[in-house]
């Protein structure tokens, strides 16, 4: 929700700097053009094929640097840190966020009378912040 807003605030902030009403620049001024020496290239030999040809294509899809927790792994994170099992809670919300370019899980949840809040590093598995509110 935070990166929403924070998206819309940038966005108009371009959009109002960026129009450039009532101002003029000056005219460029004409690019000069420089004919190019003719290029010498010798003749290819198999060291020199680039290693797409002489492989098969591989994939375009390359494995992240860090796998992400699933919600489920940060709902059961937060719940152990709890010390609740899932069928022991109710109103159980989770949600994707990123909070000053840190990736997390807001897990929610009640226990009785009991409201928790859980931020969960969702590269690490780490607790960042909990909190419980009666």
């Amino acid at each position: 929700m935070k990166l929403r807003v924070w998206m819309i605030l940038l966005t108009a902030a371009l959009l109002l700097t960026g129009c450039g009403a009532g101002e003029r620049s000056a005219p460029a001024a004409p690019a000069r053009t420089v004919p190019a020496a003719p290029v010498q290239q010798a003749p290819a030999t198999p060291t020199q094929i680039a290693p797409a040809q002489q492989t098969p294509a591989a994939p375009a899809q390359t494995q992240p640097a860090a796998q992400q927790l699933t919600q489920a792994e940060a709902e059961a994170i937060a719940l152990a840190h709890a010390g609740f099992s899932a069928d022991q809670v109710t109103r159980l919300r989770t949600e994707y966020d990123i909070d000053d370019g840190v990736p997390q899980y807001e897990v929610e949840f009640r226990v009785d009378r009991w409201e928790y809040d859980y931020e969960i590093h969702a590269l690490t598995g780490a607790v960042l912040s909990f909190d419980k509110d009666d």
